[in-house]
Order: structure tokens, then sequence, then C-alpha cells
């Protein structure tokens, strides 16, 4: 008798890294819902793989707090046991932009949508027995000198590298809390740093920065080989650690201030505040 497929949600899965990503897993097996915002490139991926049982393409803009409270609604109802979670939706958006709910976009996207969309799904991952939960991030947060968090949510002190760069520290320090809060939900929480990947992300930075990222791309590793370091995170059962940061998908040392138990706990506190006022979240 086969086993059913082992279920997983994607962000930011139609193109890049979630695209290759998207394939990975279906390649071991799994049931892959691919999220994405742009249709036109969600009917290319579907087009890749015509099985239901392989693949289920749905549209959220993670920007938007009601399109992601509704996405995990959702997903709570046609997936109530839910094996894997990646939060690879990532922008880098080249000025300051606020969202309909007031956030910053890269703050937005990058960060507050994942924390919601986890917590709201926090049913179907513990009803799975062992699911992962994995966070996309990046060594660029080595980049932080100090982090306001009082600022952030607003943007009040953006600089597109410097403001994507903190958000991805935002998501160790998501990481870290995360996990010291499940630890005993059976759902392991990690971090991934996939490296210095040739996609799309921040090809509208503006000067030098934007320069040298269109520079760098003949160098820049592709979307698969990051995926092959994303995958063993969500698939393999040798990995049961929970908490840690792995780059190209090998255990590594993350910056101190990602590591600061008292900035960690600070964040989700702050961020539960900011998602129960909005109404998207029951509370702590």
């Amino acid at each position: 008798m086969t086993e059913p497929r082992k279920t997983c949600l994607v962000t930011g899965a139609t193109s890049g890294i979630g695209e290759a990503l998207t394939a990975a897993l279906i390649e071991r097996g799994f049931h892959v819902i691919a999220v994405g915002r742009n249709r036109e490139r969600g009917e290319a991926l579907r087009a890749r793989f015509d099985s239901d049982a392989a693949l289920e393409v749905v549209y959220a803009d993670l920007s938007v707090l009601s399109e992601v409270a509704d996405l995990a609604a959702r997903c709570a109802e046609n997936h109530p046991s839910l094996d894997g979670l990646v939060l690879n939706a990532g922008v880098v958006r080249p000025r300051r932009e606020l969202t309909p709910d007031g956030f910053e976009t890269d703050f937005a996207v990058n960060y507050v949508s994942g924390f919601l969309l986890t917590r709201l799904l926090r049913g179907p991952l513990t009803a799975a027995g062992h699911a992962r939960v994995v966070v996309v991030s990046s060594s660029v947060h080595r980049q932080v000198k100090a982090l306001d968090l009082v600022a952030m949510p607003t943007g009040e002190d953006f600089h597109y590298r410097k403001t994507y760069a903190a958000t991805k520290l935002l998501n160790l320090l998501f990481v870290k809390e995360l996990a010291r809060r499940w630890s005993n939900t059976g759902i392991s929480v990690n971090a991934a740093d996939p490296g210095f990947v040739r996609t799309a992300l921040g090809r509208d930075a503006p000067g030098l920065f934007g320069l040298f990222l269109r520079a760098a791309r003949p160098i820049q590793s592709s979307p698969d080989t990051a995926a092959r370091g994303i995958v063993p995170l969500v698939a393999d059962a040798a990995i049961d650690g929970t908490g840690g940061y792995y780059a190209n998908g090998k255990p590594a040392k993350a910056s101190s201030k990602a590591d600061d138990e008292g900035t960690a706990a600070e964040l989700w506190d702050l961020t539960t505040d900011l998602l129960t006022d909005h109404g998207v979240l029951p509370g702590p």
C-alpha cells in the first residue's frame, strides 16, 4: 500500500528558490501547496506538474494581513494536517512603501506574513506529529549594527539595503523564540541561509548595491542549488533539532544579535500586539 504524500506549504513558490524548492519537494514525494501572487507564474508552475496529487497553487498577497489570514484559514480547512511550512517569500523595495495595513512592505512580507501564517497554522502543524517549519533567512543579517524594533513596522528609518538585512535578522529572532515556545509540540523550527543566489530579488535596487547585484549574477548559485540545501530541513528525518541556523544545508553560526533571547522575546510580544490590534491574531 502506498503511503500518503506528506504536505508542505511553500511561500514565494512561483519563482526563484521557491519554485526550485517546490519541484524538489514534489520529487521527494510531497504534495506542495505553492503560494504566489502572480497568476501567470502560478499557471506556468501548475503546467509543469500535471497532477493535483503533487501540486496545489494558491494565490495571496502576503503584504496584506487579511489575505495572509485567509490563506491560513483555507489551508487549515483543506489540510487539517500539515507536515511542512517553508517561509520563503521575500522582497527588497528600492524605496519606502506602506502596505494597506500601514506596515513597511519589506517588514510585512519578509517577516510579519511568516509570523502570522505560522501562528495561525499551529493546529495543522501540530496534528502532523513531527512537522517542520523552515524560515529562509540570509547571511546579510550580519550587516545589522543596530535594530530599532519600534521604528521597523512603519519603516521610519528605511534604507533599502539596511531594512532588508534587518528583516532577515527578525526572521532569525523569530525562529529562536518560536523554537523555545513550541519546544513541546513536536514541531521543529529552523532557519535556512541559501547563500548568494541568482534570483530576481533586488533587481530594482538602486545605486551601487543594485549595480553589484546585477554584475555578480555570473558568480551566484542557481535556485536549484539553493533548494538542495533547504529540502533536508523539510524532508530528512536525520535532522531532528530545532532552533538551528543552516547555511547551504549545513549547521552554521548566526550573528550574536540573532542569539539575543531578550530581543527575540521582545520582538514576539511586539508582533503579537501589532497583529492582535489589527484583528488577525486572537492573542498570545
